[in-house]
């Protein structure tokens, strides 16, 4: 009975437990009672491109210390055919890849094959742990993965060690934008990305503006009529009172005229609640330009907000502009 181990070169003082068939049972059964000076029996050795080699069988105990050659049966009663044997170190000494131990010749016993596959580690104790993989994974340098349609090519990079990049609720990357760098055609494309749709905005921190400007956009920033939204979102800092130049237009972009009309700019807070109110002053009338001056009642809380503009020109001749959305950044 052949069986297969794969063992580390340079073991020593192993003992295996083999499994010795009785050759008259036709249901397999295992053969008791070998002694190792029976009549007989022997056991050898050989390794690629060597010759045969005599192994010394001995006496051996269940429980003794290691003993070259050492043979004993563990419990003829419980574990009949299994014997304890003390495989010489000669067997795995370095400079092949395998070997193969013969035991044979007792009165009543089939043949007994060992053969070992020998490696460069001991298997038992040499596989990596999780954190070794781990390590060996995330400790690779990227730019040995740049392979097209790889994880390794599609991983997002940083161009400084231990930066973290914060993936929100819908998946959404979150960032504080200090600048845009390399394009000719920043300008266009933030604000591409700012008003994506006419709904969905990027919410960044500007965390150093250029100038003392408290928003991105300094307008007039144009509310359409029948709810159609605004052209630009409004950003301003935390604490800040400044004045805003609005224009109110229709579907199509054409300034409505103010001229004898009352203009009163509403801030609700991302709940719907009203905020406040304030007074627009009419600039362009006839082309639907005014002002309104923005107080900290609204921007000493950082938030999400919407504006709209209502035009009131009698009892029953009332439109509502927007929304405009404004963001109110804490610094």
């Amino acid at each position: 009975m052949a069986k297969l181990f794969v063992q580390a070169q340079a073991t020593s003082n192993r003992s295996e437990y083999v499994f010795v068939q009785d050759s008259a049972s036709t249901t397999g059964g295992g053969k008791t009672g070998i002694l190792y000076n029976a009549a007989s029996f022997t056991a050898y050795f050989v390794r690629p491109l060597g010759s045969a080699t005599a192994i010394t069988l001995a006496t051996q105990t269940v429980t003794g210390a290691y003993s070259s050659g050492g043979w004993v049966e563990v419990d003829a009663t419980n574990l009949p055919g299994i014997y304890r044997f003390d495989i010489p170190n000669a067997v795995f000494a370095t400079g092949v890849d395998h070997a193969v131990v013969m035991l044979k010749g007792a009165s009543g016993m089939a043949p007994v094959s060992l053969e070992y596959q020998l490696t460069g580690f001991d298997p038992a104790t040499s596989w990596l742990t999780a954190a070794q993989t781990a390590a060996a994974v995330w400790d690779e340098p990227y730019t040995s993965h740049v392979t097209a349609s790889t994880f390794g090519a599609r991983t997002l990079k940083t161009t400084v060690d231990n930066r973290n990049v914060d993936v929100g609720t819908s998946f959404h990357i979150q960032a504080n934008v200090h600048a845009i760098v390399d394009s000719t055609a920043a300008a266009s494309e933030l604000s591409g990305a700012l008003l994506h749709n006419g709904t969905d905005y990027i919410s960044a921190d500007l965390l150093t503006p250029v100038s003392a400007a408290t928003s991105v956009h300094i307008g007039p920033y144009q509310l359409l009529a029948d709810g159609l939204g605004a052209d630009q979102p409004l950003d301003v800092n935390v604490g800040t009172a400044t004045s805003i130049d609005v224009q109110i237009t229709d579907a199509n972009g054409t300034g409505i005229d103010i001229t004898g009309a009352t203009v009163t700019a509403k801030v609700y807070s991302s709940t719907g609640t009203l905020v406040a109110s304030y007074a627009g002053t009419a600039t362009y009338a006839d082309n639907g330009r005014l002002t309104f001056g923005l107080t900290t009642t609204v921007t000493n809380t950082s938030g999400t907000y919407t504006v709209t503009v209502t035009r009131t020109t009698g009892a029953t001749d009332t439109q509502i502009f927007g929304p405009l959305r404004l963001y109110v950044r804490p610094v």
